[in-house]
């Protein structure tokens, strides 16, 4: 069982409200960055805060106070509630280090404001779930927030036009779908989005370091709306080959999981990385295991590469050209069995696909 300290703030001080009446309060401390302190130093693994001045007018009143918590104990989780109205007050309080946005009357009395974030995409969200504080004879079970969204593929050789999609100029889009495999040898392989420095919950913790810890990857919306309003222009335009997600697992495994797609065609793969002056700012192991949101993995003929890339630029999506498909094994070609991640990584795709095929047998 994990036990929560909850801290209430009025007016800047630490109280407790009787029968909910904001008129009849007791302070227990006038310095709530102290209080905190107090939590953290009996052992509290997470931190609740309640601002009822911002749950009693529908604004934040007491951000300077949760802001100046976050700030002291960065590695706390922190969760906060009250007068979150917006998306622009949650974002403020995720840059200032809240692990947790809790949303009550605007998800009651507004439910559209929850799916607001799914509008700006124009996907449809057909359902959700969110299983919390559940346990096995094992111990907790980690959260699942689950939002089931549904759409259509279009027929092959069909066309979507593009009035509907924000962001798209008007005119007939061709949308066959593609899949997640690497395709053909010597096709450009380029990585969509940015690579920030991100580990909090992710696998490479989990399971490398045997860690449940740290923030999950934040999410920048507009900046997914930019990737995901490029890859329709430019799959519209004909110019993937592949796409897949980069997310759980990081770069690595996702760049595996594209050679691996086809179980009765692996593809191989190199990759390389400058250590010096490397295309990205971060640790080693952020790079290559770092779950950052909004980033995929695309391929596309050479000679269509600085198409694609112009169109990024124009798009304002970071990109970072990778490397190349290799040939099939069996082929007679060098590297083409291979998963070739240089300097670190040097796999055969048998081997990759022994590992991910197998793991639950």
């Amino acid at each position: 069982m994990l036990i929560i300290p909850a801290i209430d703030l009025k007016d800047g001080a630490c109280v407790r409200l009787r029968q909910g009446l904001m008129d009849d309060a007791t302070v227990f401390s006038d310095d709530p960055v102290a209080m905190a302190a107090k939590w953290v130093q009996a052992g509290c693994r997470r931190l609740h805060l309640v601002d009822l001045n911002g749950a009693f007018e529908g604004q934040p009143v007491n951000g300077e106070v949760v802001t100046a918590i976050a700030k002291r104990y960065p590695d706390l989780p922190i969760q906060i509630g009250g007068g979150i109205r917006t998306l622009e007050t949650i974002e403020h309080y995720v840059r200032a280090g809240v692990s947790y946005v809790i949303i009550g009357t605007k998800a009651v009395k507004e439910p559209e404001f929850v799916t607001e974030a799914c509008r700006a995409f124009a996907t449809p969200v057909t359902g959700g779930n969110v299983s919390l504080y559940n346990e096995s004879p094992r111990g907790a079970i980690d959260p699942t927030p689950v939002i089931g969204m549904i759409g259509l593929i279009q027929a092959p050789s069909s066309k979507l036009q593009a009035r509907g999609l924000p962001g798209l100029e008007p005119g007939a889009w061709s949308l066959e779908p593609i899949t997640a495999g690497f395709k053909d040898e010597g096709d450009a392989i380029l990585l969509l989005g940015e690579t920030t420095e991100e580990l909090g919950g992710s696998e490479y913790l989990k399971v490398i370091h045997e860690r449940k810890q740290g923030r999950p990857p934040r999410l920048n919306l507009s900046a997914e709306l930019r990737l995901q309003r490029l890859m329709l222009q430019a799959h519209g335009l004909g110019l993937l080959k592949s796409a897949h997600d980069c997310s759980e697992g990081g770069l690595a495994v996702a760049l595996a999981e594209c050679c691996l797609a086809d179980p009765d065609h692996l593809v191989g793969a190199t990759i390389e990385f400058k250590v010096q002056g490397s295309r990205f700012k971060v640790r080693t192991d952020a790079m290559l295991f770092g779950e950052s949101a909004g980033r995929i993995i695309v391929t596309c003929e050479p000679a269509q590469q600085r198409r694609l890339q112009a169109l990024a630029a124009t798009r304002r999506v970071p990109y970072a050209a990778l490397g190349q498909v290799e040939a099939r094994p069996g082929s007679g070609r060098a590297g083409g069995s291979r998963l070739s991640i240089r300097p670190w990584i040097e796999l055969s795709v048998e081997e990759l696909n022994r590992a991910w095929r197998g793991a639950l047998s």
